[in-house]
């Protein structure tokens, strides 16, 4: 049987797509559908690559259990959002090897810092009142693999003063 007549039309007109792309670019094509089965509804992914001028070679495989994982995943960063805006309590990291530094979503709101502004490590400690206070304790838990805690006041990107607790542990 031909793929119309085994599947529903959409589904394959959008494998008919795919297979053309494969033929007519040389590129793996990658699609993804949700089929019903027994009542259950199951995700699955198609990889299409040319072999030659006159094949394509098709691989399916199951992805529910990555598809659950992701909203699992997208409803905990959610969730997680949410109770840190709704206890003005942020997040943050910062890589040493890569010198990369991350904040979560209310750590720009406290510090009043447009989500698009590249963060540094200089921007970070600049709206501390007493920059060297941070800096040593992070120091510190740098050389001591000790964790740290203090309330520090900051002056905000808008110029508003807080009080801020830090507190900070190393991941090793």
């Amino acid at each position: 049987k031909t793929l119309k007549e085994l599947a529903k039309p959409e589904i394959a007109e959008q494998r008919y797509t795919k297979l053309n792309a494969a033929f007519k670019t040389g590129e793996m094509q990658t699609s993804e559908m949700t089929v019903v089965i027994k009542g259950e509804a199951r995700h699955r992914e198609t990889r299409m690559v040319k072999l030659n001028d006159n094949e394509v070679i098709a691989f399916t495989r199951d992805i529910t259990d990555l598809k659950r994982s992701e909203a699992t995943l997208h409803e905990n960063q959610q969730l997680l959002e949410d109770a840190q805006s709704m206890g003005k309590l942020g997040g943050w990291s910062f890589d040493l090897v890569t010198q990369e530094l991350y904040w979560s979503k209310q750590i720009y709101d406290i510090s009043e810092v447009s989500y698009d502004t590249e963060l540094t490590v200089e921007l970070a400690v600049s709206v501390y009142v007493d920059p060297a206070a941070i800096e040593n304790a992070m120091a510190n838990t740098i050389e001591t693999h000790e964790p740290y805690d203090v309330e520090l006041e900051i002056i905000t990107l808008k110029g508003n003063r807080r009080w801020v607790r830090s507190i900070g542990k190393p991941v090793v």
